[in-house]
């Protein structure tokens, strides 16, 4: 299977995934979701980025972070 980013996009992702915490900014959300759905090859609609949709952004972030913990090895930097 070929890798879904190239080695300075996955730095990329790792480096934002690493800079939240607790809080999504949401100059990030947009990112966040479309790196949520190339990962998940999915098309679901982006939620709201209030708290009501909390679930939502979690089940985004975890999914990118169980990705990047499973792929770590398969890139360069």
């Amino acid at each position: 299977m070929n890798n879904l980013y190239t080695n300075e996009e996955f730095k990329s992702l790792v480096e934002t995934l690493d800079s939240i915490g607790n809080y999504l900014p949401d100059d990030k959300v947009g990112y966040i979701w479309s790196n949520y759905q190339k990962i998940a090859n999915t098309t679901e609609s982006q939620p709201c980025s209030c708290g009501s949709s909390a679930g939502l952004w979690i089940k985004a972030v975890n999914t990118i972070r169980t990705y990047i913990a499973e792929n770590k090895d398969k890139y360069n930097g």
